[in-house]
């Protein structure tokens, strides 16, 4: 039993799950995998709100539109200073419009 249980991953080396506030503070740092960790995140629920906002444009690239538009206001010091989702939903309803 205890040959099972140690190859088992131990809680200390998993890595730690950070808060959507704290990667949008890394990428504004300039770490660029805190961002590709916000996309893995959100782009799929990005998709769905593109989906259902329009008929007439690419859900792909308008949400790959908003996304590059985000990570320049965060490397620039703006973007989200709240929920990230709800910055990305409202960033894709305006790319839209």
């Amino acid at each position: 039993m205890t040959e099972l249980n140690s190859s088992l991953p131990n809680d200390a080396d998993a890595a730690p799950v950070r808060s959507d506030a704290d990667l949008v503070l890394r990428t504004r740092s300039g770490d660029a995998d805190a961002y590709a960790e916000l996309w893995r995140r959100h782009y799929a629920s990005g998709m769905a709100v593109a989906r259902s906002i329009t008929s007439t444009f690419d859900a792909d690239d308008l949400v790959q539109e908003s996304f590059a538009g985000i990570y320049q206001a965060i490397r620039k010091g703006g973007g989200p200073t709240g929920s990230f989702r709800a910055y990305l939903f409202t960033s894709i309803r305006n790319t839209a419009a």
